[in-house]
């Protein structure tokens, strides 16, 4: 109660937490709805004065997204929708650097514009991962558990954390989107390929014995090309995989770990914040 009393008290409208908007309970939760945010992750990501994002700023955002999702972790909760839109950026507020090099000499005339902040909030609707629908979540942020139906594990999260952190990088989302339709399985399998590599040997087993449109009866070769929209065949085509698009080595580590196929080989939180990216010793930027 004495938190409740905290976020609706006027006092405490510093920006440090979104509107209480209203607050119920069952006889096992309590619920607090928040104002909806004014700007997201995706907002920056269409700033074009900000890209490329800087790598300090990349990874602040991406170490706040983690941590959130540990926190909903450590609850039992799966959050199963993180995207961009439920990223919500506190201030879209801006400053220009000057930019240096290692021994802090200034470059000439070559300026950055960056957030004045990275403080975020990672948005939750309550409840999206209750339910066994294989339409939860968004499209190009699904992990293949989900697009297979399978049952969803504190991993399918990291999977759409990996997809985000791509994004700041990339400027565009990790999959082609994919409508809904019957092959949208089938679309969603041939892009998993195309960027991540070929699916584990139990993971084939395992839609096989649900689905006998995906795989060939022997080997893990996929079938049905002929059933892709022109859209996707054309990404299939041309997807370059994540390791041929990411320079920076330590991002590669933390995006490959966090987009693995198999859950299973999924880094933990845990361990993905101790991967060197994430170390707060590197440079400035």
């Amino acid at each position: 109660m004495s938190s409740l009393r905290w976020l609706l008290d006027r006092r405490t409208a510093d920006g440090r937490h979104s509107v209480l908007c209203n607050h119920f309970h069952t006889s096992s939760y309590w619920f607090f709805v928040f104002d909806a945010p004014t700007f997201t992750l995706r907002d920056v990501l269409k700033h074009q004065e900000l890209w490329p994002l800087q790598r300090r700023q990349i990874r602040e955002i991406g170490l706040q997204v983690v941590q959130a999702v540990q926190s909903l972790h450590k609850n039992g909760v799966l959050h199963s929708d993180i995207t961009p839109d439920s990223i919500e950026v506190v201030s879209m507020d801006t400053v220009t650097l000057n930019m240096c090099d290692n021994e802090g000499a200034f470059f000439d005339k070559v300026l950055q514009v960056v957030l004045r902040s990275t403080k975020i909030r990672l948005v939750f609707f309550g409840g999206v991962a209750t339910g066994g629908d294989r339409e939860i979540g968004t499209d190009q942020y699904r992990a293949p558990e989900m697009v297979f139906g399978w049952v969803s594990k504190f991993r399918t999260d990291n999977f759409s954390i990996g997809c985000v952190i791509w994004e700041m990088f990339v400027d565009s989302a990790l999959f082609h989107p994919c409508r809904k339709g019957p092959f949208y399985v089938q679309e969603k399998a041939h892009q998993f390929v195309a960027r991540l590599g070929e699916f584990p040997d139990d993971m084939v087993e395992r839609v096989r014995r649900i689905r006998g449109d995906i795989f060939s009866c022997s080997g893990e070769k996929l079938i049905g090309v002929g059933d892709l929209s022109p859209e996707v065949l054309d990404f299939v085509k041309h997807a370059d995989v994540i390791s041929d698009v990411i320079t920076d080595e330590e991002a590669l580590e933390v995006i490959e770990n966090m987009t693995e196929l198999s859950p299973k080989k999924r880094l933990a939180l845990t361990d993905i914040l101790d991967c060197s990216f994430f170390s707060l010793t590197d440079g400035p930027f």
